[in-house]
């Protein structure tokens, strides 16, 4: 009981606190995240168990009471619940279903939270952005930190690589840990050889990928921008290219195809340049011919499943495999999947 009143006490000063300073301290909170987020995984892993809620938990909370901090000083600044932003009704959206998903399945609310706490954990700091509205110069520093981080996992990405995964065992996080006798978190299996699909210090390849994605689309963006320096413009294309070549290597297709629909996104929507998305529909047809011609001189179109060591072609081929389709996912199909 006391350790339960001592927490709680921790927890309503730390917001009084970010409450009363956020708009000075929210920055270096941020920056800090930053660094923090994609270190995490291997981290973690060399963190004592008793530590280890301590260790992964806090940042997190961090990130959560300083937007709750900047919603509060939002409403009482503007008198309005949440800023105009297209974010709301995706969100809400999510909610609705998720709410849905929770009655049909009739499974415990608490899986349910911390399921959507999983899915929405970076969330509020987008809209803590919205909510503290920094001035630009702070901005750039912010995005400088994240061009730098994501730099530092592209390199270790591409050691992994060459180095044929000698990394490996040192980054990857497979060890389970129960949190204080009640959460369970089972550790994943590294199913893919060594080496082919990296992940730098994020723990899974799949969340490199995201991370890259994110960057590669923004730096798009800046190539994009006719307003932009010519040297700003050289950095941002270098930038775009070694970040591609880290989303490659890490062979999630899910990010290859969301980078595409977000490039296309950018072009047609934001810049509306239409020569930019005519170039990009032919590379892309192209490269998916390419592919496919390969996959059907192999015999490889209909009858490859996702193994251990796969090339790009195969990992490619993999998402449009009628036996993948029917079989994947533990003999349940990525039909089921992805309902």
């Amino acid at each position: 009981i006391l350790t339960l009143v001592l927490g709680f006490v921790i927890v309503v000063l730390s917001f009084i606190f970010l409450y009363a300073t956020h708009r000075g301290t929210g920055f270096y909170v941020i920056a800090f995240l930053l660094i923090w987020f994609p270190l995490e995984a291997v981290v973690l892993k060399y963190t004592p168990t008793e530590l280890y809620s301590i260790v992964k938990y806090t940042p997190e909370c961090i990130a959560y009471f300083l937007a709750l901090a900047g919603w509060f000083s939002y409403m009482r600044r503007t008198g309005n619940l949440l800023p105009s932003t297209p974010l709301n009704w995706p969100i809400a959206l999510f909610f609705v279903i998720s709410f849905i998903s929770l009655v049909i399945n009739w499974y415990a609310p608490s899986t349910w939270f911390f399921g959507v706490r999983q899915l929405l954990r970076f969330v509020p700091i987008a809209f803590y952005f919205l909510f503290a509205k920094f001035p630009i110069y702070r901005i750039r520093q912010l995005v400088v930190i994240g061009v730098i981080m994501m730099g530092v996992e592209v390199g270790i990405g591409i050691f992994q690589y060459i180095s044929y995964g000698s990394l490996d065992g040192y980054l990857y996080a497979s060890d389970s840990v129960t949190v204080g006798s009640q959460a369970f978190l089972s550790g994943t299996e590294q199913f893919w050889q060594p080496g082919q699909r990296v992940f730098a210090t994020l723990g899974h390849y799949q969340r490199l990928a995201s991370f890259l994605m994110v960057g590669i689309l923004m730096f798009f963006g800046w190539i994009q921008t006719p307003q932009m320096y010519n040297k700003t413009k050289k950095w941002a294309i270098f930038a775009f290219v070694i970040a591609g070549l880290g989303l490659l290597l890490s062979y999630a297709r899910s990010s290859w195809i969301a980078t595409i629909i977000g490039m296309f996104a950018i072009s047609l929507f934001l810049i509306q340049d239409k020569q930019t998305v005519r170039r990009m529909i032919t590379i892309t047809t192209v490269a998916a011919f390419l592919i496919l011609t390969l996959g059907l001189v192999r015999g490889q179109v209909t009858g490859i499943l996702d193994k251990p060591s796969l090339s790009f072609s195969e990992r490619a081929l993999e998402a449009v495999s009628f036996r993948s389709c029917t079989e994947s996912y533990e003999g349940y199909g990525r039909f089921f999947f992805i309902v």
